[in-house]
Protein backbone atom coordinates (compact mmCIF):
# COMPACT_ATOMS: atom_id res chain seq x y z
CA UNK A 1 0.00 0.00 0.00
CA UNK A 2 1.76 3.33 -0.89
CA UNK A 3 0.83 6.66 0.67
CA UNK A 4 -2.08 5.60 2.41
CA UNK A 5 -3.78 8.66 3.80
CA UNK A 6 -3.08 9.28 7.26
CA UNK A 7 -6.92 8.80 8.36
CA UNK A 8 -6.93 5.31 10.58
CA UNK A 9 -10.91 4.40 11.59
CA UNK A 10 -10.32 2.33 14.98
CA UNK A 11 -12.55 -0.30 15.04
CA UNK A 12 -10.32 -2.18 17.10
CA UNK A 13 -6.43 -2.77 17.62
CA UNK A 14 -5.19 -6.36 16.65
CA UNK A 15 -3.34 -7.72 19.79
CA UNK A 16 -3.37 -4.62 22.16
CA UNK A 17 -5.18 -4.57 25.61
CA UNK A 18 -4.92 -2.69 28.20
CA UNK A 19 -4.70 -5.17 30.94
CA UNK A 20 -4.80 -2.78 33.95
CA UNK A 21 -7.63 -1.55 33.29
CA UNK A 22 -9.47 -4.94 33.01
CA UNK A 23 -10.88 -4.24 29.58
CA UNK A 24 -10.34 -5.29 26.06
CA UNK A 25 -10.03 -2.97 23.33
CA UNK A 26 -8.85 -4.73 20.89
CA UNK A 27 -12.58 -6.39 19.48
CA UNK A 28 -14.83 -4.54 17.36
CA UNK A 29 -18.47 -6.06 16.19
CA UNK A 30 -16.29 -7.19 12.86
CA UNK A 31 -13.00 -8.75 14.79
CA UNK A 32 -9.95 -7.58 14.99
CA UNK A 33 -9.23 -5.11 12.14
CA UNK A 34 -8.36 -1.76 11.62
CA UNK A 35 -9.33 0.59 8.93
CA UNK A 36 -7.37 2.80 6.57
CA UNK A 37 -8.95 5.81 4.66
CA UNK A 38 -7.06 5.55 1.27
CA UNK A 39 -8.71 7.73 -1.48
CA UNK A 40 -11.62 8.00 0.27
CA UNK A 41 -12.38 4.64 0.44
CA UNK A 42 -12.55 2.87 3.71
CA UNK A 43 -10.04 -0.51 3.48
CA UNK A 44 -10.88 -3.31 6.45
CA UNK A 45 -7.37 -4.80 7.05
CA UNK A 46 -6.97 -7.97 9.08
CA UNK A 47 -3.63 -8.67 10.78
CA UNK A 48 -2.09 -10.86 7.89
CA UNK A 49 -2.76 -8.45 5.63
CA UNK A 50 -1.67 -5.37 8.39
CA UNK A 51 2.10 -7.02 8.40
CA UNK A 52 2.15 -7.87 4.84
CA UNK A 53 0.80 -4.88 3.10
CA UNK A 54 0.51 -1.84 5.90
CA UNK A 55 3.50 -2.36 8.66
CA UNK A 56 6.35 -3.30 6.08
CA UNK A 57 5.70 0.19 4.69
CA UNK A 58 7.39 3.30 6.76
CA UNK A 59 4.07 5.74 6.36
CA UNK A 60 1.79 2.49 7.51
CA UNK A 61 4.15 2.13 10.59
CA UNK A 62 3.58 5.45 11.25
CA UNK A 63 0.00 5.87 10.53
CA UNK A 64 -0.29 2.41 12.66
CA UNK A 65 1.41 3.85 15.51
CA UNK A 66 -0.54 7.19 15.61
CA UNK A 67 -3.46 4.76 15.98
CA UNK A 68 -2.16 3.24 18.56
CA UNK A 69 -1.02 5.98 20.48
CA UNK A 70 -4.40 7.46 20.62
CA UNK A 71 -5.72 4.47 21.91
CA UNK A 72 -3.72 4.83 25.04
CA UNK A 73 -4.11 8.56 25.13
CA UNK A 74 -7.84 8.49 25.10
CA UNK A 75 -7.63 5.56 27.67
CA UNK A 76 -5.88 7.74 29.99
CA UNK A 77 -8.54 10.31 30.61
CA UNK A 78 -11.47 7.55 30.46
CA UNK A 79 -9.20 5.99 32.97
CA UNK A 80 -7.43 7.90 35.69
CA UNK A 81 -8.12 11.33 34.41
CA UNK A 82 -11.66 11.45 34.35
CA UNK A 83 -12.44 14.99 35.39
CA UNK A 84 -9.67 16.68 32.82
CA UNK A 85 -12.01 14.91 30.07
CA UNK A 86 -15.09 16.42 31.01
CA UNK A 87 -13.33 19.62 31.09
CA UNK A 88 -11.69 19.23 27.43
CA UNK A 89 -15.15 17.80 26.20
CA UNK A 90 -16.31 21.16 27.09
CA UNK A 91 -13.23 23.31 25.66
CA UNK A 92 -13.74 21.06 22.44
CA UNK A 93 -17.41 21.69 22.38
CA UNK A 94 -17.24 25.41 22.12
CA UNK A 95 -14.38 25.12 19.53
CA UNK A 96 -17.11 23.06 17.43
CA UNK A 97 -19.15 25.93 18.01
CA UNK A 98 -16.70 28.56 17.01
CA UNK A 99 -16.74 26.83 13.45
CA UNK A 100 -20.05 26.70 13.53
CA UNK A 101 -20.26 30.33 13.80
CA UNK A 102 -17.94 30.47 11.29
CA UNK A 103 -19.95 29.14 8.74
CA UNK A 104 -22.75 31.01 9.79
CA UNK A 105 -20.91 34.43 9.14
CA UNK A 106 -19.59 33.03 5.55
CA UNK A 107 -22.99 32.13 4.85
CA UNK A 108 -24.56 35.56 4.76
CA UNK A 109 -22.39 35.99 1.49
CA UNK A 110 -24.67 34.50 -0.41
CA UNK A 111 -23.98 30.49 0.08
CA UNK A 112 -25.81 28.23 2.25
CA UNK A 113 -25.01 27.50 5.88
CA UNK A 114 -24.75 23.72 5.36
CA UNK A 115 -21.96 24.40 2.38
CA UNK A 116 -20.65 26.48 4.56
CA UNK A 117 -20.21 24.57 7.23
CA UNK A 118 -19.23 21.25 4.95
CA UNK A 119 -16.25 22.99 3.65
CA UNK A 120 -15.39 24.04 6.63
CA UNK A 121 -15.35 20.44 7.78
CA UNK A 122 -13.46 19.13 4.80
CA UNK A 123 -10.49 21.75 5.94
CA UNK A 124 -10.41 19.78 9.07
CA UNK A 125 -10.44 16.31 7.10
CA UNK A 126 -13.68 15.46 8.53
CA UNK A 127 -17.26 14.11 7.65
CA UNK A 128 -19.41 15.61 10.94
CA UNK A 129 -19.38 17.60 13.65
CA UNK A 130 -19.07 14.82 15.92
CA UNK A 131 -15.93 13.78 14.00
CA UNK A 132 -15.03 17.75 14.63
CA UNK A 133 -15.39 17.25 17.94
CA UNK A 134 -13.74 14.38 18.89
CA UNK A 135 -11.01 15.47 17.03
CA UNK A 136 -10.76 19.05 18.70
CA UNK A 137 -10.89 16.38 21.86
CA UNK A 138 -7.78 14.68 20.92
CA UNK A 139 -5.71 17.76 19.71
CA UNK A 140 -6.56 18.94 23.37
CA UNK A 141 -6.06 15.70 25.12
CA UNK A 142 -2.09 15.41 23.36
CA UNK A 143 -1.57 19.33 24.70
CA UNK A 144 -2.85 18.01 28.26
CA UNK A 145 -0.94 15.07 28.57
CA UNK A 146 2.20 17.06 27.17
CA UNK A 147 1.88 19.62 29.81
CA UNK A 148 1.17 17.29 32.66
CA UNK A 149 4.31 15.39 32.01
CA UNK A 150 6.53 18.67 32.28
CA UNK A 151 4.39 19.70 35.03
CA UNK A 152 4.98 17.15 37.26
CA UNK A 153 2.25 18.36 40.06
CA UNK A 154 0.18 15.83 42.32
CA UNK A 155 -2.55 14.66 40.05
CA UNK A 156 -0.73 14.59 37.25
CA UNK A 157 -0.68 10.99 34.90
CA UNK A 158 2.98 11.65 35.55
CA UNK A 159 3.62 11.88 38.37
CA UNK A 160 1.32 9.54 40.34
CA UNK A 161 3.73 6.69 37.80
CA UNK A 162 6.14 8.12 39.90
CA UNK A 163 4.55 6.74 43.25
CA UNK A 164 6.24 9.52 45.18
CA UNK A 165 3.65 12.30 45.78
CA UNK A 166 6.69 14.25 47.91
CA UNK A 167 9.23 14.47 44.51
CA UNK A 168 9.39 18.21 43.10
CA UNK A 169 10.13 18.90 39.38
CA UNK A 170 13.60 18.77 39.12
CA UNK A 171 13.78 15.31 41.10
CA UNK A 172 10.99 14.10 38.64
CA UNK A 173 12.60 14.96 36.02
CA UNK A 174 15.98 13.35 37.18
CA UNK A 175 17.38 10.59 35.74
CA UNK A 176 14.83 10.92 32.30
CA UNK A 177 16.44 11.64 29.04
CA UNK A 178 13.74 13.44 27.87
CA UNK A 179 13.75 15.60 31.41
CA UNK A 180 15.77 18.18 32.76
CA UNK A 181 18.74 15.57 33.27
CA UNK A 182 18.60 14.97 29.54
CA UNK A 183 18.08 18.86 28.49
CA UNK A 184 21.19 19.72 30.99
CA UNK A 185 23.29 16.45 29.06
CA UNK A 186 22.32 17.13 25.51
CA UNK A 187 21.33 20.33 25.08
CA UNK A 188 24.49 21.89 27.24
CA UNK A 189 22.80 25.17 28.38
CA UNK A 190 25.43 27.89 28.25
CA UNK A 191 24.33 31.57 30.21
CA UNK A 192 25.48 34.24 28.43
CA UNK A 193 25.63 38.06 28.02
CA UNK A 194 26.94 40.31 25.48
CA UNK A 195 27.60 43.64 24.22
CA UNK A 196 27.25 44.32 20.69
CA UNK A 197 28.75 47.67 18.87
CA UNK A 198 27.93 47.77 15.00
CA UNK A 199 29.85 48.45 11.96
CA UNK A 200 28.88 49.51 8.65
CA UNK A 201 30.86 47.57 7.46
CA UNK A 202 30.67 44.33 4.67
CA UNK A 203 31.15 40.99 7.23
CA UNK A 204 32.27 39.19 4.36
CA UNK A 205 34.85 41.54 3.14
CA UNK A 206 38.03 40.24 5.47
CA UNK A 207 41.05 43.30 4.06
CA UNK A 208 38.99 46.15 2.91
CA UNK A 209 36.08 46.91 5.36
CA UNK A 210 34.85 50.55 5.57
CA UNK A 211 34.01 52.11 8.97
CA UNK A 212 32.80 55.38 9.28
CA UNK A 213 34.43 58.00 11.93
CA UNK A 214 31.48 57.35 14.10
CA UNK A 215 32.00 53.40 13.87
CA UNK A 216 36.03 54.25 15.31
CA UNK A 217 34.55 56.32 17.74
CA UNK A 218 31.93 53.97 19.04
CA UNK A 219 34.16 50.71 19.35
CA UNK A 220 37.57 52.56 20.83
CA UNK A 221 35.32 53.93 23.18
CA UNK A 222 33.31 50.36 24.39
CA UNK A 223 36.68 49.00 24.93
CA UNK A 224 38.18 52.12 26.99
CA UNK A 225 34.73 51.22 28.83
CA UNK A 226 35.27 47.83 29.50
CA UNK A 227 38.65 48.17 30.22
CA UNK A 228 39.15 51.34 33.05
CA UNK A 229 35.30 50.42 34.33
CA UNK A 230 35.29 53.75 36.08
CA UNK A 231 33.41 53.86 39.06
CA UNK A 232 33.22 50.47 39.30
CA UNK A 233 30.89 50.04 36.50
CA UNK A 234 29.95 46.29 35.37
CA UNK A 235 29.48 44.27 32.28
CA UNK A 236 25.78 44.43 32.36
CA UNK A 237 25.56 48.35 33.25
CA UNK A 238 28.17 48.84 30.31
CA UNK A 239 25.79 46.87 28.19
CA UNK A 240 23.14 49.30 29.24
CA UNK A 241 24.86 51.89 28.12
CA UNK A 242 26.35 51.06 24.92
CA UNK A 243 25.22 47.75 23.44
CA UNK A 244 23.37 48.20 19.90
CA UNK A 245 21.43 45.04 20.22
CA UNK A 246 17.88 46.57 21.37
CA UNK A 247 16.52 42.70 22.93
CA UNK A 248 19.33 42.28 25.35
CA UNK A 249 20.64 45.93 26.22
CA UNK A 250 17.36 46.37 28.38
CA UNK A 251 18.59 43.01 30.52
CA UNK A 252 22.11 44.27 30.91
CA UNK A 253 23.19 42.15 28.15
CA UNK A 254 21.64 39.45 29.19
CA UNK A 255 20.75 36.72 26.40
CA UNK A 256 20.13 33.84 28.60
CA UNK A 257 20.11 30.65 27.90
CA UNK A 258 21.94 29.09 24.77
CA UNK A 259 22.33 25.85 23.98
CA UNK A 260 23.34 23.50 20.99
CA UNK A 261 20.32 24.19 19.43
CA UNK A 262 19.39 28.22 19.70
CA UNK A 263 19.63 29.96 16.22
CA UNK A 264 22.79 32.41 17.24
CA UNK A 265 25.03 33.18 14.16
CA UNK A 266 28.52 30.54 13.98
CA UNK A 267 30.72 33.08 15.21
CA UNK A 268 28.74 33.79 18.19
CA UNK A 269 27.52 30.39 19.36
CA UNK A 270 30.58 28.13 17.74
CA UNK A 271 33.02 30.62 19.06
CA UNK A 272 32.08 30.46 22.84
CA UNK A 273 31.85 26.24 22.29
CA UNK A 274 35.51 26.64 20.76
CA UNK A 275 36.93 28.89 23.80
CA UNK A 276 35.13 26.19 25.88
CA UNK A 277 36.73 23.29 24.50
CA UNK A 278 40.36 24.06 23.69
CA UNK A 279 40.82 26.94 26.21
CA UNK A 280 38.89 26.15 29.78
CA UNK A 281 41.25 24.38 31.34
CA UNK A 282 39.00 24.29 34.88
CA UNK A 283 39.54 21.01 35.88
CA UNK A 284 35.98 19.87 36.77
CA UNK A 285 35.20 20.27 32.32
CA UNK A 286 34.05 17.55 30.65
CA UNK A 287 34.55 18.87 27.02
CA UNK A 288 34.17 16.09 25.04
CA UNK A 289 30.07 16.71 25.73
CA UNK A 290 30.46 19.77 23.07
CA UNK A 291 30.05 17.75 19.82
CA UNK A 292 33.13 19.30 17.86
CA UNK A 293 34.18 17.57 14.80
CA UNK A 294 37.92 16.40 14.96
CA UNK A 295 38.68 18.43 12.24
CA UNK A 296 37.16 21.51 13.44
CA UNK A 297 39.13 20.35 16.84
CA UNK A 298 42.51 20.25 14.47
CA UNK A 299 41.32 23.58 13.00
CA UNK A 300 40.81 25.77 15.59
CA UNK A 301 43.70 24.21 17.65
CA UNK A 302 45.93 25.43 14.48
CA UNK A 303 44.59 28.58 14.06
CA UNK A 304 44.55 29.58 17.77
CA UNK A 305 42.38 31.93 19.40
CA UNK A 306 42.73 35.36 18.71
CA UNK A 307 44.78 38.24 20.87
CA UNK A 308 43.97 41.73 20.31
CA UNK A 309 45.95 43.94 21.82
CA UNK A 310 44.43 46.97 23.94
CA UNK A 311 46.56 49.52 21.80
CA UNK A 312 44.89 48.97 18.73
CA UNK A 313 41.51 50.56 20.74
CA UNK A 314 43.97 53.67 21.29
CA UNK A 315 45.35 53.53 17.42
CA UNK A 316 41.58 53.60 16.16
CA UNK A 317 40.21 56.35 18.09
CA UNK A 318 43.59 58.17 17.38
CA UNK A 319 43.40 57.86 13.50
CA UNK A 320 39.43 58.31 13.17
CA UNK A 321 39.51 60.97 11.31
CA UNK A 322 42.18 60.59 8.65
CA UNK A 323 41.12 60.48 5.35
CA UNK A 324 43.81 62.62 3.63
CA UNK A 325 47.38 62.90 4.24
CA UNK A 326 48.19 66.08 6.37
CA UNK A 327 48.64 67.81 3.88
CA UNK A 328 45.07 67.45 2.76
CA UNK A 329 46.37 65.45 -0.25
CA UNK A 330 43.87 62.86 -1.02
CA UNK A 331 45.63 59.27 -1.73
CA UNK A 332 44.42 55.75 -3.81
CA UNK A 333 41.81 57.56 -5.45
CA UNK A 334 39.88 58.37 -2.02
CA UNK A 335 39.37 54.86 -1.47
CA UNK A 336 38.33 54.40 2.04
CA UNK A 337 40.17 51.38 2.67
CA UNK A 338 43.47 53.23 2.87
CA UNK A 339 42.31 55.44 5.57
CA UNK A 340 44.05 54.37 8.26
CA UNK A 341 41.69 53.96 10.47
CA UNK A 342 40.17 50.92 8.28
CA UNK A 343 43.74 49.36 7.92
CA UNK A 344 43.34 49.19 11.76
CA UNK A 345 40.14 47.99 11.87
CA UNK A 346 40.76 45.45 9.34
CA UNK A 347 44.17 44.12 10.69
CA UNK A 348 42.83 43.74 14.69
CA UNK A 349 38.85 43.67 14.29
CA UNK A 350 37.79 41.98 11.34
CA UNK A 351 38.15 38.67 12.03
CA UNK A 352 35.40 36.32 12.30
CA UNK A 353 37.17 33.60 14.35
CA UNK A 354 37.25 34.48 18.24
CA UNK A 355 39.74 36.28 20.65
CA UNK A 356 40.35 38.26 23.71
CA UNK A 357 41.75 41.60 24.10
CA UNK A 358 45.55 41.71 25.57
CA UNK A 359 47.17 44.93 27.32
CA UNK A 360 49.76 45.08 24.94
CA UNK A 361 50.70 48.37 22.84
CA UNK A 362 50.45 47.57 18.61
CA UNK A 363 53.50 46.46 16.81
CA UNK A 364 53.10 47.33 12.99
CA UNK A 365 56.17 45.37 11.96
CA UNK A 366 54.67 41.96 13.32
CA UNK A 367 52.06 39.73 11.23
CA UNK A 368 49.99 39.71 14.26
CA UNK A 369 50.68 43.48 15.24
CA UNK A 370 51.21 42.22 18.94
CA UNK A 371 53.50 44.39 20.83
CA UNK A 372 55.18 44.06 24.45
CA UNK A 373 53.07 44.31 27.43
CA UNK A 374 51.89 47.86 28.55
CA UNK A 375 52.10 47.83 32.12
CA UNK A 376 49.79 51.54 32.03
CA UNK A 377 47.01 49.23 30.13
CA UNK A 378 47.48 45.90 32.48
CA UNK A 379 46.85 48.13 35.69
CA UNK A 380 43.26 48.62 34.43
CA UNK A 381 40.43 47.17 36.50
CA UNK A 382 39.24 45.40 33.28
CA UNK A 383 42.59 43.59 33.18
CA UNK A 384 42.90 40.18 35.11
CA UNK A 385 44.86 37.13 35.42
CA UNK A 386 42.88 34.07 33.80
CA UNK A 387 44.64 31.18 34.80
CA UNK A 388 43.17 29.03 32.72
CA UNK A 389 44.65 31.29 29.93
CA UNK A 390 47.47 31.68 32.07
CA UNK A 391 47.71 35.26 31.05
CA UNK A 392 46.26 38.95 31.29
CA UNK A 393 42.86 39.64 29.17
CA UNK A 394 40.26 41.77 29.10
CA UNK A 395 37.51 40.10 31.70
CA UNK A 396 34.31 41.39 33.25
CA UNK A 397 34.30 42.32 37.27
CA UNK A 398 33.49 38.74 37.92
CA UNK A 399 36.54 37.38 36.32
CA UNK A 400 34.94 36.09 33.44
CA UNK A 401 36.84 36.34 29.94
CA UNK A 402 35.56 38.60 27.60
CA UNK A 403 35.41 37.45 23.91
CA UNK A 404 35.09 39.40 20.73
CA UNK A 405 34.03 38.19 17.72
CA UNK A 406 33.34 39.69 14.18
CA UNK A 407 29.58 38.29 13.60
CA UNK A 408 27.14 38.63 10.47
CA UNK A 409 27.22 39.88 7.17
CA UNK A 410 23.69 41.96 7.11
CA UNK A 411 21.18 42.82 9.48
CA UNK A 412 20.72 44.06 13.48
CA UNK A 413 23.47 41.43 14.61
CA UNK A 414 26.34 42.90 12.23
CA UNK A 415 28.95 44.07 14.10
CA UNK A 416 31.81 43.12 16.67
CA UNK A 417 29.60 40.84 19.68
CA UNK A 418 31.93 41.09 23.21
CA UNK A 419 31.04 37.94 24.75
CA UNK A 420 30.51 36.58 28.37
CA UNK A 421 29.80 33.26 29.22
CA UNK A 422 28.23 34.07 32.74
CA UNK A 423 27.52 29.76 33.22
CA UNK A 424 29.29 27.30 31.38
CA UNK A 425 27.55 23.78 30.70
CA UNK A 426 30.71 21.88 30.61
CA UNK A 427 31.69 22.86 34.78
CA UNK A 428 29.82 21.10 37.19
CA UNK A 429 30.44 23.43 40.14
CA UNK A 430 30.91 27.27 40.00
CA UNK A 431 31.45 28.55 43.63
CA UNK A 432 29.62 26.52 45.26
CA UNK A 433 26.63 25.86 42.67
CA UNK A 434 26.43 22.86 40.86
CA UNK A 435 24.72 23.29 37.14
CA UNK A 436 21.57 21.10 38.00
CA UNK A 437 21.18 23.74 41.36
CA UNK A 438 21.89 26.76 38.60
CA UNK A 439 18.81 25.88 36.51
CA UNK A 440 16.67 25.31 39.03
CA UNK A 441 12.54 26.06 38.17
CA UNK A 442 11.93 26.19 42.09
CA UNK A 443 11.32 30.17 43.60
CA UNK A 444 13.74 32.03 45.68
CA UNK A 445 12.75 31.11 49.32
CA UNK A 446 11.23 28.04 48.46
CA UNK A 447 11.66 24.93 50.47
CA UNK A 448 13.43 23.20 47.27
CA UNK A 449 15.43 26.49 45.88
CA UNK A 450 19.25 25.63 46.19
CA UNK A 451 20.54 27.02 49.43
CA UNK A 452 24.25 27.11 51.00
CA UNK A 453 25.68 25.73 54.25
CA UNK A 454 24.39 28.91 55.77
CA UNK A 455 20.60 28.56 54.61
CA UNK A 456 20.43 31.62 52.08
CA UNK A 457 19.61 31.01 48.73
CA UNK A 458 22.42 30.55 45.97
CA UNK A 459 22.72 32.35 42.95
CA UNK A 460 21.20 31.07 40.27
CA UNK A 461 19.82 31.53 36.52
CA UNK A 462 16.40 32.33 38.50
CA UNK A 463 17.54 35.32 40.23
CA UNK A 464 20.03 36.29 38.24
CA UNK A 465 18.29 39.71 38.42
CA UNK A 466 18.70 39.37 42.19
CA UNK A 467 16.58 42.88 42.90
CA UNK A 468 13.69 41.89 40.53
CA UNK A 469 11.57 39.12 41.62
CA UNK A 470 9.06 39.95 39.06
CA UNK A 471 11.60 37.86 36.62
CA UNK A 472 12.16 34.75 38.84
CA UNK A 473 8.82 33.17 37.38
CA UNK A 474 9.68 33.70 33.75
CA UNK A 475 13.14 32.80 34.18
CA UNK A 476 11.62 29.59 35.75
CA UNK A 477 9.25 29.04 33.12
CA UNK A 478 12.07 29.93 30.61
CA UNK A 479 14.22 26.25 31.70
CA UNK A 480 10.77 24.60 31.93
CA UNK A 481 10.01 25.92 27.93
CA UNK A 482 13.44 24.80 26.68
CA UNK A 483 13.28 21.10 28.63
CA UNK A 484 9.72 20.89 26.99
CA UNK A 485 10.84 21.48 23.17
CA UNK A 486 14.14 20.06 23.58
CA UNK A 487 13.88 16.54 22.73
CA UNK A 488 11.89 15.91 19.01
CA UNK A 489 11.49 12.41 20.32
CA UNK A 490 9.03 12.97 23.49
CA UNK A 491 6.05 11.70 21.81
CA UNK A 492 7.79 8.62 21.79
CA UNK A 493 9.38 8.55 25.22
CA UNK A 494 6.08 9.72 26.64
CA UNK A 495 4.29 6.82 24.89
CA UNK A 496 6.73 4.86 26.69
CA UNK A 497 5.71 6.03 30.08
CA UNK A 498 2.24 5.84 29.00
CA UNK A 499 2.17 1.94 28.76
CA UNK A 500 4.01 1.52 31.80
CA UNK A 501 0.82 3.17 33.96
CA UNK A 502 -1.95 1.78 31.72
CA UNK A 503 0.08 -1.49 31.63
CA UNK A 504 -0.54 -2.05 27.91
CA UNK A 505 0.64 -5.32 26.54
CA UNK A 506 1.22 -6.38 22.91
CA UNK A 507 0.29 -10.07 22.44
CA UNK A 508 1.41 -10.56 19.18
CA UNK A 509 5.49 -10.25 19.22
CA UNK A 510 5.79 -9.81 15.76
CA UNK A 511 3.35 -6.75 15.96
CA UNK A 512 5.54 -5.26 19.32
CA UNK A 513 8.65 -5.89 17.24
CA UNK A 514 7.71 -3.59 14.62
CA UNK A 515 6.39 -0.81 16.84
CA UNK A 516 9.62 -0.87 18.57
CA UNK A 517 11.66 -1.27 15.27
CA UNK A 518 10.19 1.78 13.95
CA UNK A 519 10.39 3.86 17.04
CA UNK A 520 14.24 2.99 17.58
CA UNK A 521 14.77 3.85 13.75
CA UNK A 522 12.98 7.12 14.41
CA UNK A 523 15.15 7.78 17.19
CA UNK A 524 18.26 7.00 15.01
CA UNK A 525 17.28 8.90 12.26
CA UNK A 526 16.31 12.07 14.45
CA UNK A 527 19.95 11.50 16.00
CA UNK A 528 21.36 11.37 12.32
CA UNK A 529 20.07 14.50 11.20
CA UNK A 530 20.71 16.42 14.24
CA UNK A 531 24.68 15.23 13.89
CA UNK A 532 24.62 16.20 10.22
CA UNK A 533 22.92 19.59 10.90
CA UNK A 534 25.87 20.32 13.76
CA UNK A 535 28.69 19.20 11.33
CA UNK A 536 27.20 21.56 8.67
CA UNK A 537 27.03 24.48 11.12
CA UNK A 538 31.27 23.77 11.85
CA UNK A 539 31.99 23.07 7.93
CA UNK A 540 30.50 26.16 7.41
CA UNK A 541 31.86 28.15 9.60
CA UNK A 542 35.82 26.49 9.31
CA UNK A 543 35.42 26.90 5.18
CA UNK A 544 34.67 30.95 6.35
CA UNK A 545 37.75 31.20 8.33
CA UNK A 546 39.78 29.44 5.67
CA UNK A 547 38.63 32.40 3.28
CA UNK A 548 39.82 34.61 5.81
CA UNK A 549 43.19 33.57 6.86
CA UNK A 550 43.98 33.04 3.23
CA UNK A 551 42.61 36.63 2.17
CA UNK A 552 44.26 38.20 5.28
CA UNK A 553 47.39 36.45 4.30
CA UNK A 554 47.64 37.24 0.58
CA UNK A 555 45.29 40.95 0.53
CA UNK A 556 45.31 42.64 4.07
CA UNK A 557 47.54 45.83 3.92
CA UNK A 558 50.01 46.66 5.75
CA UNK A 559 49.74 49.03 8.85
CA UNK A 560 53.17 50.54 8.54
CA UNK A 561 51.51 52.44 4.97
CA UNK A 562 49.76 54.12 7.81
CA UNK A 563 52.50 56.76 8.47
CA UNK A 564 53.50 57.11 4.55
CA UNK A 565 49.36 57.78 4.10
CA UNK A 566 49.62 60.76 7.15
CA UNK A 567 52.79 61.98 5.89
CA UNK A 568 53.30 64.93 3.74
CA UNK A 569 54.40 63.92 0.84
CA UNK A 570 52.32 60.51 1.12
CA UNK A 571 51.94 58.08 -1.23
CA UNK A 572 49.66 55.94 -3.02
CA UNK A 573 49.45 52.26 -1.74
CA UNK A 574 51.39 50.78 -4.78
CA UNK A 575 53.89 53.21 -5.30
CA UNK A 576 54.86 53.04 -1.28
CA UNK A 577 58.11 50.43 -0.91
CA UNK A 578 57.44 49.18 2.69
CA UNK A 579 59.19 51.83 4.38
CA UNK A 580 62.62 50.46 2.99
Amino acid sequence: MKNPKRIIVLLGLAALTLSGCQKDLVLSDKGNIVTVTKDDKEIPLLIDSIFDEYLNEADGLRAYYDAVYEVVVRELFEDNQKEKRKEIYDRAELRVKDVKDQAKSNAETGKSYKDELESLLKTHNVEDVDELKEKFAYELMETELKDQFYDGAPGTWIHSLSGDETKNWDELMSGDESGYVGYLERRLPYHVRHLLVKVGAEGSDYVTSKISRDDAIKLSSVIDALADRRSNATFGSLAKSHSEDEGSKENYGDLGIMSTNTGFVNEFKLGVYVYEKLYNENAERDADKLDMPSEAVDFFTNLGLGRIPYGASKELYKHREQEKSKNGKELNDGDAAYYPRNIIFNKYFNKHNVSVIVPNDVDPTTKDGLGAVNATYESYRGFQFVPELNETVLTDENGNVILVVRAGSSGSYEGIHFIVIERSAIVDVVNGVSIDEYYTVEMPGSKNYPKDENGKDKNTFVNYFRGDPSLYKARADKIKSDVKTFDPNIRDRMFEKLKELLNVKFHDPELEIKLNEYLENQRGRDEEREERENLNLWNEWVEQLEVQEYTRDTRLLDEQYISAFIDGDGKDYEDWNGGN
